[in-house]
């Protein structure tokens, strides 16, 4: 293929691909506990042709990683609202009886006691298992380091806040959660010094105008390319009707 050609199809792709994760990004700005969205492209060499002819260099997506800079919290008065300060993740399990990890502390009582997400998805323990509560006990108290009390101060049980190696290039589940890639098991610590907000949510990280800029730029970038590509274009069907007429 004409590298001229290629190179500018190559560079419409990899916009196309930018494009996707900053709509992705826009649409869960509100998401609470969501984590940006970021690409890391690199180059490829490709070999020349011939010994006269210069590599061609391609940008490529090699991967994308979440950004786990902390969101805004906010307060909601709702007791079973919790927010994490600082470092940690809630623990989950997920439908595949897998831990996943997430920083959304939407939380609820279903009808047989089971603390979960307003997803579903069961909060663990700092042991790593289920919560157990009385749902016609009221809402509990939450300490900062997660210890659930009844009204009498009775000691309930504590939410687990853990830390895990590389969670930033770990698959997505649903928009907040993670989980290790090809079904790895997950290596949970307990965080040093977990301090939870009960009451209060963390939102997504990501700025709306920062996303909404960075997705002109993507625009402007890709009307550039097709303009390379229209040029390029042009110049072939020219060079192919002087030879026609030359013949």
């Amino acid at each position: 293929m004409d590298t001229t050609a290629y190179l500018p199809l190559a560079a419409a792709a990899g916009l196309q691909r930018s494009l996707d994760v900053t709509a992705h990004n826009l649409a869960n700005a509100s998401t609470a506990g969501y984590r940006g969205q970021r690409l890391v492209f690199e180059s490829l060499l490709a070999e020349a042709p011939t010994d006269r002819a210069p590599p061609a260099a391609y940008g490529h997506d090699r991967l994308t990683y979440s950004d786990l800079s902390q969101g805004a919290l906010t307060t909601t008065g709702n007791p079973l609202d919790l927010a994490i300060q600082g470092e940690g993740w809630f623990g989950y399990e997920a439908e595949d009886g897998q831990i996943a990890l997430g920083r959304d502390g939407r939380l609820v009582i279903d009808a047989a006691g089971l603390l979960m997400t307003t997803a579903g998805r069961p909060v663990l323990d700092a042991g790593g298992g289920q919560i157990q509560l009385d749902p016609e006990a009221g809402p509990p108290s939450i300490g900062r380091d997660g210890t659930i009390s009844d009204a009498a101060g009775n000691n309930l049980g504590q939410i687990g806040l853990f830390t895990a190696e590389g969670v930033e290039t770990w698959a997505r589940l649903g928009e907040s959660l993670f989980q290790p890639r090809n079904g790895q098991p997950v290596a949970l610590e307990p965080a040093e010094a977990p301090v939870m907000i009960q009451g209060a949510l963390e939102g997504s990280n990501i700025n709306p105008v920062t996303e909404m800029v960075r997705l002109i730029g993507i625009q402007r970038s890709f009307d550039q390319v097709m303009k390379v590509t229209g040029n390029h274009d042009d110049l072939r069907r020219s060079t192919l009707q002087r030879l026609g007429q030359s013949a």
